[in-house]
């Protein structure tokens, strides 16, 4: 039933792309459309800017810290009793202050803060990297495959094309009694298993186009065209340039690795003293105070005074770790740890990205050496077919060796698209193993 659906889709969408203009598309076009509409991209491009933020959180670490406090007291009764006749009224005090800080030591954390944050900003950058290189090498293989399944397509045409017209030569042939009803059976069955190969062609081109649009951020009814085409004069040259450490994926090992080397550094100054320095100006006001008593004639007296003021401190604070269980060496040597598993993950992946890249070289040039024999089998299968041609008009061969002749000589043009366009895929895929994808 998923089938029919689909197949019933693909017919709609190819009815209606027969109105459209189709739009011409060259590979470095298309790049450049993935490029801007890529979700992926887009999203390494957003952590990049975070990373960045957090690199200017880190550095103002180093610079001090502006506070600001006001406070007002009511308490209930408001009236506290000093001895010796005197009371405070502390009901609607206020206090307001100013306040720099300024770390002067902090065992590291500020300076391997901002290493960290700063080789955060590196790592996204790679990362960016890495998604470009994922994406271009996935449109690239999509819009080499939409080529060889158009050039299909037209190779199906030309191959119905010969069938019928060797239908018509034969079935004038039948009207004058040269040849049978069976032989235009035999030529209309191959007509037919044409038919179906050119449907399934289609269908194939009709899905690689909407993949296509699909990473070019184009509606998917779009009827494109590229105009890009894998046909070589000369047998191309193997790039054999590029190495791993230029890749994204090698980098972000390795600065998973230092990354691990300073979170040993944070993890020691856990338990590092710290030093720190603080300036102050304060403000205070709307305190009361009542005092009452006998003067040296012992007569009674009350006064009642309200005091204001401010004033300036510098402080000036140490703090030292002495003892927790142990806590201390523990997580320095868990972090420790953590460093030699990332260095056995960096030379673990650095053989099989050398892997890779060895396995991707050879497939290039495979690549390279079936071109070369597609070639020549294809010009075998066009002189093959001129002489079989020949023969055939004179009645000199059966028609069992033309219809192999031009059977051989779809076969031989098809081989020819899929070793060139293999040759671009693969291309693609050597250029992202030795770090050398734009």
């Amino acid at each position: 039933m998923k089938k029919i659906v689909l197949f019933a889709a693909l017919l709609f969408s190819a009815a209606n792309l027969y109105a459209q203009e189709p739009v011409s598309l060259s590979l470095e076009q298309c790049r450049s459309m993935a490029l801007q509409t890529s979700e992926k991209v887009k999203r390494a491009d957003i952590a990049t800017q975070q990373a960045e933020l957090d690199k200017q959180v880190a550095f103002t670490g180093y610079l001090p810290n502006f506070k600001g406090s006001a406070s007002t007291y009511y308490t209930f009764p408001d009236k506290m009793t000093q001895g010796m006749g005197m009371e405070l009224l502390i009901h609607g005090v206020y206090m307001a202050g100013l306040t720099i800080e300024q770390p002067l030591y902090t065992g590291g954390k500020i300076i391997n803060g901002n290493k960290e944050a700063a080789l955060g900003v590196t790592m996204m950058k790679e990362n960016q990297r890495l998604e470009r290189q994922k994406l271009l090498a996935n449109l690239d293989n999509t819009y080499w495959s939409y080529v060889a399944v158009c050039d299909k397509v037209e190779l199906t045409q030309a191959y119905a094309a010969l069938l019928d017209s060797l239908y018509n030569d034969e079935q004038a042939r039948v009207k004058q009694q040269m040849q049978t009803e069976a032989d235009l059976l035999r030529i209309d069955s191959r007509r037919s298993q044409t038919d179906y190969q050119m449907k399934k062609a289609i269908n194939g081109m009709e899905i690689c186009r909407m993949a296509l649009c699909h990473l070019i951020g184009l509606p998917l009814d779009t009827k494109v065209k590229a105009t890009d085409a894998p046909l070589l004069e000369k047998e191309p040259e193997v790039v054999t340039s590029g190495d791993i450490t230029n890749r994204p994926e090698y980098a972000l090992l390795q600065q998973q690795v230092d990354m691990s080397k300073l979170d040993v550094k944070m993890a020691r100054a856990d338990f590092l003293p710290t030093l720190g320095m603080g300036l102050g100006y304060n403000f205070y006001g709307n305190l009361k105070v009542n005092m009452s008593g006998k003067d040296d004639q012992g007569n009674p007296y009350s006064t009642s005074n309200k005091y204001s003021g401010n004033g300036g401190m510098v402080t000036l604070s140490l703090s030292i770790p002495i003892f927790h269980f142990g806590e201390g060496p523990k997580k320095i040597h868990r972090a420790k740890l953590a460093v030699e598993s990332k260095q056995l993950e960096l030379e673990e992946n650095t053989r099989l990205l050398n892997i890779e890249r060895e396995q991707a070289f050879r497939n290039l040039s495979d690549s390279r050496t079936m071109i070369s024999s597609a070639k020549r089998a294809q010009d075998q299968a066009e002189e093959n077919l001129r002489i079989t041609r020949l023969r055939f008009n004179e009645s000199l061969c059966t028609l069992t060796d033309m219809l192999d002749a031009q059977t051989q000589w779809q076969n031989a043009h098809s081989s020819l698209i899929e070793a060139q366009t293999q040759y671009k895929i693969n291309e693609t895929t050597y250029r992202k193993a030795a770090g050398l994808l734009d």
